[in-house]
């Protein structure tokens, strides 16, 4: 159910079991994916990431997702990998996935964690 009119969306999908499209009464959403499976664009927008920051964002390599929540955009591939505002910190992660350190793009740590025993954080700074 979508906001106060309680619509009913509408999903279809495409031989692999990816979301093609998504609609309700006001919003069709329609996605495309790579031969990997990867999400390369959302209603016609491509996504893209290139790791050299002294050159821009282009066209075609395909990034499985870039999400933005109205003050930073995410960048995702197999995981979460970095956060954009007026800067750019990259995640990096340990082995369960939990995020133990971010870097800027000069590659410093700008943020460190750790973990207690199930997932509790000890420390952060």
């Amino acid at each position: 159910m979508f906001g106060k009119f309680r619509e009913t969306p509408t999903y279809t999908y495409d031989s692999a079991n990816r979301l093609k499209t998504l609609s309700n009464q006001s919003t069709v959403s329609s996605y495309q994916y790579n031969g990997l499976g990867d999400r390369l664009s959302q209603n016609g927008v491509n996504y893209t990431l290139d790791l050299n920051p002294s050159t821009s964002l282009r066209a075609g390599s395909g990034l499985t997702q870039v999400l933005n929540d109205g003050t930073n955009q995410y960048l995702y591939g197999v995981g979460r990998i970095a956060q954009v505002d007026t800067t750019t910190e990259y995640f990096l992660g340990d082995a369960l996935g939990s995020v133990r350190q971010l870097t800027n793009s000069n590659g410093d740590i700008t943020l460190a964690r750790a973990y207690e025993p199930y997932g509790n954080l000890a420390q952060a700074n």
